[in-house]
């Protein structure tokens, strides 16, 4: 069987503690511990998007990084909207030359393949996938056609039904959706961005929404407002019969209420 981690939506603050009620460096630092704990044998961790603060300063960045250089685990790293500057995550967290294109990677493991794609547009408000990228996609796709594939972005590809939310979805996910329709082995697809636990199947295959480790949204208020419940991270548990099992791990962390709480 093979294990591995997903997070999402850290939103750390070089300067700010609180944000609509969760310590969100604090909210890692449990994450990570906990993952220590009931998950050290996981294979890599990725992180699904919006890794510092809302304009992903540089200073952001490099607070984010002396907290996760305490996890053990690998982990892999795709940008959200809040990830303005590629560059920043480049020169900090991957340690390599920065640059502004598209980050996105792909590996194989244990048989399986995973696909990192990169969303983010430059504009806090926008998720896109550019055309070089889907065409780098396309390649990649055919070049494991036999393979079990797992794909991660930021941005939510199906609406989950939250207007205010959906109004962000990607922008073109009927783009991506054809495309990856064409590929049976794309059997999930993993996003962050919208705070909120969600798991939806469409033409065979299985779309994950995974809760922030920062403030949690409610599904079921359509306008901008906070659930008072931990934040999250997503376990994958890979079977050798090529099922999978995944589910939510919530922390052990009580939110404060906020004037957004419901």
């Amino acid at each position: 069987m093979l294990t591995f981690i997903q997070i999402t939506d850290t939103h750390i603050f070089a300067d700010k503690e609180i944000m609509y009620g969760i310590d969100s460096a604090k909210a890692l630092e449990n994450a990570i511990e906990d993952i220590h704990v009931n998950y050290p044998d996981a294979s890599f961790v990725v992180h699904t998007g919006d890794i510092a603060g809302y304009k992903g300063r540089v200073e952001d960045f490099k607070r984010f990084s002396s907290i996760i250089d305490s996890l053990s685990i690998p982990i892999h790293y795709i940008p959200g909207n809040h990830d303005i500057d590629r560059s920043i995550l480049r020169s900090e967290l991957l340690k390599v030359e920065p640059s502004g294109g598209a980050v996105c990677w792909s590996f194989t493991m244990e048989d399986r393949h995973f696909i990192g794609l990169d969303s983010s547009t430059g504009n806090d408000l926008v998720g896109e996938i550019a055309e070089e990228e889907l065409n780098w996609l396309r390649k990649d796709l055919e070049s494991k056609k036999e393979k079990q594939t797992f794909i991660f972005l930021h941005h939510h590809v199906l609406p989950v039904g939250v207007h205010w939310l959906d109004k962000l979805i990607l922008r073109n996910n009927l783009e991506l959706l054809e495309l990856i329709d064409s590929f049976p082995g794309v059997e999930c697809i993993i996003n962050g961005h919208v705070h909120l636990e969600k798991t939806l199947v469409f033409r065979g295959k299985t779309f994950f929404s995974t809760p922030s480790l920062c403030e949690q949204y409610p599904a079921h208020v359509q306008t901008f407002a906070v659930e008072g419940i931990p934040p999250g991270y997503r376990v994958f548990h890979l079977k050798d019969n090529g099922s999978v099992e995944s589910y939510i791990k919530r922390l052990n962390y009580k939110p404060q209420n906020t004037e957004y709480t419901v």
